[in-house]
């Protein structure tokens, strides 16, 4: 049970923790990642992106970026803050989306 419990954490630590997707109306959604000190900003973004790719894949939608922001992992005396991407993106039909 205790190896169980210690792995979980683990894994949370590991992932990072996520909004989920949010509905800002009109077909726009936000998703938002932060990490830890071992992730990256560019896997951060990743992240947002795989989810919100999922999230429309689900809907039969394509994902069409509005914004991606990031900013690495910053660890000093005073602060440590992680890694962390926000998404905003639309749930397009699959024809729609621009290349």
């Amino acid at each position: 049970m205790k190896k169980m419990f210690i792995f979980a954490v683990l894994a949370v630590l590991g992932a990072g923790c996520s909004t989920g997707i949010v509905s800002m109306g009109n077909g726009t959604y936000m998703v938002a990642y932060h990490g830890t000190d071992f992730n990256t900003m560019y896997g951060m973004k990743a992240k947002c992106l795989k989810k919100a790719n999922q999230f429309c894949a689900k809907r039969g939608m394509a994902m069409e970026v509005v914004s991606i922001d990031g900013e690495d992992a910053q660890t000093d005396v005073f602060d440590d803050k992680p890694a962390a991407c926000e998404l905003i993106f639309r749930a397009v039909p699959t024809n729609s989306v621009s290349h």
